[in-house]
């Protein structure tokens, strides 16, 4: 007689074996069983504990069943890579963890390629109750050019965070610094440009976290060459100062 599998033996086969195709009721209850939890962790490319706007922690796991890996070679430096930089390629999803229970979401980022090496994936974490972290998966443009895909957390699901600039609504920020915490739900960052308005502009932004829209409500800029400018001072000190604002 055939023995028969108990329920952990058989959420652990759920999680190991046919974890993609458990989008069906998309949630695996994983109780005290460690194994499990550790299992979702390898699988993981990145994970993060991530609060929501009332401060509920949560774990975000980032995944990719088609991942492919390279690595920067000497002959293919260039500003987003250095030699020996590690890039992923592929469909990723997101699960989240809320005590015992992990849910694989609906939000996803498909065909993305990042530098692995250079912390493309990050979170920004809140400063208050009220105001939640926001995840962000971003790529490198040019020199002075980045753009990120950002989520966050809302009623125990990942949601998107749409960006509004000027009226228009993207799914993206576009920055060369990426953005710091000013206030509650009000974020700064920095945009170099080299062609047109040639100078440094920092954006403030307001985010709702109940429809997820990020709107720029405010641009402080500085115009000329950076080599010598005389805002130069004011960037280098945003840049290495976590809490310096410019007003």
């Amino acid at each position: 007689m055939k023995k028969p599998i108990g329920k952990l033996s058989l959420i652990f086969l759920l999680a190991v074996i046919l974890f993609p195709i458990i989008a069906a009721n998309r949630i695996v209850e994983a109780g005290t069983n460690t194994t499990l939890v550790d299992n979702m962790k390898k699988k993981s490319r990145q994970f993060f504990t991530m609060k929501d706007a009332n401060g509920k922690p949560y774990t975000v796991y980032i995944f990719s069943n088609n991942e492919k890996k390279k690595v920067t070679s000497k002959d293919h430096t260039w500003a987003g890579a250095s030699e020996g930089d590690i890039w992923y390629t592929g469909d990723y999803q997101m699960a989240l963890q809320d005590k015992s229970l992990i849910t694989l979401q609906t939000q996803s980022v498909k065909g993305y390629e990042f530098n692995y090496t250079r912390k493309m994936i990050y979170v920004i974490p809140s400063k208050s109750v009220g105001q939640p972290d926001i995840l962000s998966f971003s790529t490198t443009e040019c020199s002075n050019c980045r753009e990120a895909r950002m989520y966050y957390i809302k009623n125990g699901q990942i949601e998107k965070v749409k960006v509004k600039t000027d009226g228009e609504m993207s799914d993206r920020l576009f920055y060369t610094e990426k953005p710091k915490v000013v206030s509650k739900n009000l974020y700064q960052s920095v945009t170099l440009t080299n062609a047109e308005d040639i100078g440094a502009h920092f954006n403030t932004y307001s985010f709702n976290p109940e429809n997820g829209v990020m709107t720029l409500t405010k641009t402080k800029s500085y115009l000329g060459y950076y080599a010598d400018a005389k805002w130069r001072s004011i960037y280098d000190k945003w840049r290495s100062d976590p809490n310096y604002i410019v007003k």
